[in-house]
């Protein structure tokens, strides 16, 4: 049986919207002017039903070297197939732009953006793009075949302390190469970490990143999914590779504890608390706890720090808050990015949870958004 679905209610867009309440919601924002949610559900759900067979690439307007093999998902506005791409030889992603979008300037930059993006990023822990026409108005993408994070904590609840550490290490590590390239990805959360099926965690979605100066959001404005956005990105202020490195700790944080950083009423959990009471482990609590201090000075300087917090099997509050603060005098705040690698992923994996078959594509479709589909064979 084969059935498509989506990343969740409102979790899988990312663009741009004034800025809330902390803690608001966990659904991306947005974009002021654009179709309202309502309108975007019911164009998807077009969408789909036009396409329920998947149909050729002719009908999909792709050139004739596409085999459409099925649909894998939806994204804000269009949809994402799986495709043989027999130039490349090779089974690919392929997320399609419907054609009213095409015509949209800020949808065809974040669309071009996101493309440039992660086909710049060359890194085992970044999903690889091969290819893009932004005249056409697809990209075609690595087909991961796993399961995002989400889905494994819809199933596992929460993960033991070493299997966050080691899913942690090598997001780190691919966060890391990002920042170096001058890339703040600005959307990590569960959804947006793909599993492949040997347990390896791969960073996805980068339509809502920021590139230096480059960044297309309107000031005062934000982008992002709030449940796991840094309070100064919820705020619509000045964000750096520290707001990932918060985002990531959200991440991490949930797949600890089974819980989000954000409770439903905008408050925050004591992250230090939840996370030793949920693990028992002390040092895991203390590093992710530096990496979600409210003010970006006081997080960890960089991912490698972080990465090597997060790799000490003890570590106290205080050694956390020592080590952050001399990260910090060493380097001091800047909205530029780190320069010094990551180091490599935490030798010893341990063995990959059980998993369903499943077949995942990032989709970056909306104005400004980004989502992912799965289709899951079972």
């Amino acid at each position: 049986m084969t059935r498509g679905a989506d990343r969740g209610a409102g979790e899988g867009e990312g663009a741009e919207r004034d800025a809330r309440p902390e803690g608001a919601g966990d659904e991306t924002v947005p974009t002021p002017g654009a179709p309202g949610l309502a309108e975007i559900r019911a164009a998807e759900a077009a969408a789909l039903a036009a396409t329920a067979a998947a149909g050729t690439a002719e009908e999909h307007g792709l050139p004739e070297r596409f085999e459409v093999k099925g649909t894998l998902g939806r994204g804000g506005m269009g949809l994402v197939l799986e495709a043989h791409d027999r130039t490349l030889g090779r089974d690919v992603a392929v997320k399609i732009l419907p054609p009213a979008m095409r015509d949209d300037a800020a949808t065809r930059a974040r669309f071009l953006r996101e493309a440039r993006a992660a086909a710049n990023l060359r890194h085992p822990g970044i999903v690889t793009v091969h290819d893009l026409d932004p005249v056409g108005g697809f990209i075609v993408m690595e087909l991961v075949r796993g399961e995002s994070l989400r889905e494994m904590l819809k199933r596992e609840h929460q993960l033991p302390a070493a299997e966050v550490r080691r899913l942690g290490a090598v997001l780190l590590r691919a966060l890391g190469a990002a920042h170096q390239a001058g890339v703040i990805h600005r959307d990590v959360k569960p959804a947006n970490v793909l599993i492949d099926a040997e347990g390896a965690p791969k960073l996805a979605d980068f339509g809502i990143a920021s590139f230096g100066e480059s960044d297309l959001t309107n000031p005062g404005s934000y982008v992002g999914t709030p449940a796991y956005m840094a309070p100064e990105q919820l705020r619509g202020r000045a964000v750096d590779a520290r707001s990932d490195l918060y985002a990531a700790a959200a991440t991490l944080f949930e797949a600890a504890t089974g819980m989000k950083l954000h409770r439903p009423d905008g408050s925050v959990e004591d992250p230090s608390s939840a996370v030793r009471a949920a693990t028992g482990d002390a040092a895991l609590a203390a590093a992710l706890g530096v990496a979600l201090r409210e003010k970006p000075e006081d997080r960890w300087a960089d991912a490698a720090a972080f990465a090597t917090a997060l790799a000490r099997e003890a570590l106290t509050p205080d050694e956390a808050a020592e080590a952050a603060s001399a990260g910090a005098e060493a380097r001091a705040p800047t909205v530029e990015l780190p320069a010094r690698p990551v180091p490599a992923a935490t030798a010893g994996r341990t063995a990959a949870p059980r998993r369903r078959a499943v077949t995942l594509a990032v989709v970056a479709l909306a104005v400004g958004a980004a989502a992912a589909g799965a289709l899951v064979q079972r």
